[in-house]
């Protein structure tokens, strides 16, 4: 419906405005759930303004199951509310992300010629509700900060995190280590204390392979769940924040490969 939608609105007015060339921003903003929504609101409005009522809602289901949520951290904001003077409750949410897995050279296998493709890599985002929180607090991932960009529309900010997540070889940057489990903390900027944190495995977080299959959409859900571990190990402990350096073509994302290189 969606793509007979685009269809009937180009049909009634084909576009003339000039290509844009996004360059990078293809592999980087365009990889995070936050900034694919924003791009589907903007193409569902213009369906609107021309004519089709094509509600973006409709695709939101699509975009869950795409881009399903694998923790949270829900946080008060050290900023006084204005009324109250209370601090302003906050949530970070962070989601599976899109990844590009690159086909490497051919190499030869059993007789034949086989073509491998790096499936070491993997990609989250990290959406801050309330982007204000960001004058008071900072996220580290694995000890290096996130910047988070700002999406369109709304009080939130999002931030992507790239990172190896097995080891595999023939691959891309072989001498690179995992970077898996991911520990998240929320730095208290006043005082780069640990307010929060939690920990992402890929897999099992018991370090042991499945027995099977999950048996039931329960267990494979319970299996997804145990991978985000609440974190309190390193809470209260001071925190050193390196600087690190964006890519002109990583500007939304944090390349784990990339910082610990400049570090």
């Amino acid at each position: 419906m969606f793509v007979r939608a685009l269809l009937a609105r180009l049909a009634k007015a084909p576009v003339s405005a000039p290509f844009i060339r996004w360059q990078g921003e293809l592999h980087d903003r365009f990889f995070l759930p936050t900034f694919v929504w924003d791009d589907l609101a903007a193409v569902c409005a213009d369906l609107r303004a021309h004519g089709i009522p094509f509600d973006d809602a409709w695709l939101r289901p699509l975009w869950d199951w795409r881009f399903p949520e694998v923790g949270r951290l829900d946080l008060v904001s050290t900023r006084p509310a204005t009324a109250t003077g209370a601090g302003v409750p906050f949530s970070l949410i962070f989601r599976q992300a899109l990844e590009a897995w690159p086909l490497l050279g051919e190499s030869p296998n059993a007789g034949g010629v086989a073509r491998t493709v790096d499936a070491s890599m993997d990609r989250l985002e990290a959406f801050v509700t309330d982007a204000d929180a960001l004058e008071n607090g900072l996220l580290l991932v694995n000890g290096y900060p996130c910047a988070f960009r700002p999406a369109a529309g709304r009080a939130g900010a999002a931030a992507g995190i790239r990172y190896r997540a097995f080891y595999l070889n023939p691959a891309l940057q072989p001498h690179r280590g995992v970077d898996a489990p991911l520990t998240l903390e929320w730095v208290d900027r006043a005082t780069l204390t640990v307010v929060a944190a939690a920990r992402w495995h890929v897999w099992n977080p018991r370090h042991a392979p499945y027995a099977g299959r999950p048996v039931d959409a329960d267990e494979a859900a319970a299996r997804r769940a145990e991978r985000w571990e609440p974190w309190t190990g390193t809470v209260g402990q001071p925190r050193f924040i390196p600087s690190v350096f964006s890519a002109p073509e990583s500007r939304y994302t944090l390349d784990l490969r990339r910082a610990a290189f400049q570090s």
